[in-house]
């Protein structure tokens, strides 16, 4: 099951929680909304992916799974991965374990995460 599901255009999610979701926190398929303010807790396999679209900007979430160490992630566990689309703005968010993915080309940005 997936927590929220964006699969339409200039959305924004705020101020959600999104705890023991089996197919991902946030799945984003759109284009420029805002996904800002979140908590992702222990969410499989991603906290945030974004699987599609464009100008999407992720900010400010907490991703974690378990107790945030590295140990508490599987290789195909991610708290935020970017798959497909482009100009992502992924920036100023707390990462828990592992660090962000980028599989979806060189014109996403990533600044200002804290990863611990």
């Amino acid at each position: 099951r997936i927590g929220i599901h964006i699969n339409t255009n200039r959305c924004i999610a705020s101020n959600c929680i999104c705890m023991d979701c089996t197919e991902s926190g946030f799945r984003i398929e759109g284009s420029c909304n805002n996904i800002y303010g979140n908590h992702c807790v222990d969410n499989s396999p991603d906290g945030i992916i974004v699987a599609g679209g464009y100008s999407n900007k992720i900010s400010d979430n907490y991703i974690i799974n378990g107790e945030g160490n590295a140990s508490d992630y599987s290789s195909s566990q991610n708290t935020i991965r970017i798959q497909s689309g482009g100009y992502n703005d992924v920036s100023d968010n707390y990462i828990r374990g592992k660090n962000y993915t980028n599989s979806g080309g060189g014109t996403n940005t990533f600044t200002n995460n804290r990863y611990q």
